[in-house]
């Protein structure tokens, strides 16, 4: 099971390497993404390694949730 908390240059480097994942945006205090968690951690478990699971904190990196427009 590979889920990742990347840093901007780190996610920008996923996208060049041009690799299979999954990006979920979320924040902390939001309660439909606390409800998310757990069904991306089963997925991530059934997929192994065929695909990483990034988990990118909207408040904690700013920059790419700017870069692509992510509101909600």
């Amino acid at each position: 099971m590979t889920i990742l908390a990347p840093n901007a240059s780190e996610f920008k480097a996923m996208l060049a390497a041009k690799k299979t994942f999954l990006a979920d945006f979320y924040a902390t205090w939001c309660g439909p993404c606390k409800l998310q968690a757990p069904v991306l951690h089963e997925f991530a478990e059934e997929m192994g390694d065929k695909v990483k699971i990034l988990k990118v904190d909207v408040d904690g990196v700013q920059e790419i949730a700017f870069d692509y427009q992510i509101m909600s």
